[in-house]
C-alpha cells in the first residue's frame, strides 16, 4: 500500500512539472513565432518581387495585383500574406526591401 502511494505521488509530481513546463514556455514562444512568421512572409514577398521582375523584364514598382500570381505559386491561398501580429506589409520599388508596419523584429534579417 505504501509503495503504491509513493508511485502515485511521483506520478503526480511528474505531471505537475510537465504541466508547469508547458504553460510557462508558451507565453514566450508565441511572440517569437509570430515575428518569425512575419519575417518568412517578408522573404516570400521579396521572392515574388524578384520573380515578377524576371518575368516582366521591368525594374518598376509592382503592386499587390502584380504579385498575386507569384504569391499564389508560393502557397498563399488568398494571394496576399498577412502579418500574424496585425501589421501591414509594404514593399515599394524593386530595389527596396519589403517591410512590416510593426517594424522592430518584423524585418528581413
Amino acid at each position: 500500500m505504501a509503495r503504491r502511494s509513493i508511485v502515485l505521488i511521483i506520478l503526480a509530481a511528474l505531471a505537475g512539472m510537465l504541466a508547469f513546463a508547458a504553460l510557462s514556455h508558451s507565453p514566450r514562444a508565441r511572440p517569437k513565432a509570430q515575428w518569425q512568421w512575419c519575417q518568412i512572409n517578408l522573404k516570400q514577398i521579396e521572392l515574388a518581387k524578384q520573380m515578377w521582375a524576371s518575368d516582366t523584364g521591368t525594374n518598376g514598382s509592382p503592386g499587390w495585383e502584380d504579385l498575386r500570381l507569384y504569391l499564389l505559386r508560393l502557397g498563399y491561398t488568398n494571394g496576399q500574406p498577412v502579418c500574424p501580429d496585425g501589421g501591414t506589409y509594404s514593399f515599394g520599388a524593386l530595389n527596396e526591401v519589403p517591410h512590416c508596419s510593426l517594424g522592430k523584429l518584423h524585418t528581413i534579417r
